[in-house]
């Protein structure tokens, strides 16, 4: 989102530069055609710069979208690191399934991909692979699933902004979340309010928040989440098992 609005308000100073210079000093039609020649070239780039042409398409093939090849080469490895084995087909079933029922269409072959080529660390020491997976998301802004820490107080705003983004970039819904005293972004989001708080307007528009639980083995700092449709609850809860994870939900509306 940042980068597409870094490079709208380039083009705008460019095109607000190119008049004012232009007009003032009433350059001949050389000085245009270069110009839009230039404003051409610079729009029809775009991906390059934002990761999506002019009409919102990713590249398929794409797995991340960064400028430096030795950072890529990095990331790349992390992800797909031949000394690691391959997930599970149960494992990658899973992780599809959930793409399919909780991720926007348009995103779904990109991710889908990453899939079918991650690697599984769960015997690293402080890695698992959920972790990689949520690294993947955050760098290609995908909003599907997400964590919260519980001990901040930021934790709260952080939420509220993740889950209107994943209601409107997977479910082409606006969702509102109505402010009360409880619920002001002053307190931790580790009180069973703030998920009511969240979860009563979602389920209003046939959607919920699903829980994974990451198997802390103290009490957890942070919640993982994601919203998903009430109607695809079992379905969801039968692909996070294929991940190796149980699913539970916080129940205020039935």
């Amino acid at each position: 989102m940042m980068k597409n609005i870094l490079f709208y308000t380039i083009l705008f100073l460019s095109i607000s530069l190119i008049l004012t210079i232009g007009l003032k000093y009433n350059f001949d039609f050389i000085y245009w055609i270069c110009c839009i020649g230039a404003l051409m070239f610079y729009t029809w780039n775009k991906d390059v710069m934002t990761g999506t042409d002019l009409f919102g398409n990713t590249e398929k093939n794409e797995v991340l979208n960064y400028d430096d090849d030795e950072e890529a080469d990095n990331l790349y490895n992390g992800y797909f690191h031949e000394d690691y084995p391959a997930i599970s087909e149960e494992e990658k079933d899973g992780f599809i399934t959930l793409t399919k029922l909780c991720v926007a269409t348009r995103l779904q072959p990109k991710l889908i991909d990453f899939f079918n080529q991650l690697r599984d660390y769960s015997e690293e020491e402080f890695s698992v692979t959920l972790y990689r997976v949520a690294e993947y998301l955050y760098a290609n802004e995908i909003s599907f699933i997400i964590s919260s820490d519980m001990q901040m107080k930021s934790g709260f705003e952080n939420s509220e902004v993740k889950l209107k983004n994943s209601s409107k970039e997977n479910f082409n819904l606006s969702i509102e979340f109505q402010k009360h005293e409880k619920c002001d972004g002053t307190t931790a989001n580790s009180d069973d309010e703030i998920f009511e708080y969240f979860d009563k307007p979602l389920r209003e528009n046939g959607l919920q928040i699903g829980f994974i639980d990451t198997k802390y083995i103290e009490e957890p700092v942070e919640y993982t989440f994601f919203i998903h449709k009430i109607s695809d609850k079992e379905t969801v809860k039968n692909a996070l098992n294929k991940i190796g994870y149980n699913y539970y939900e916080k129940t205020y509306y039935r």
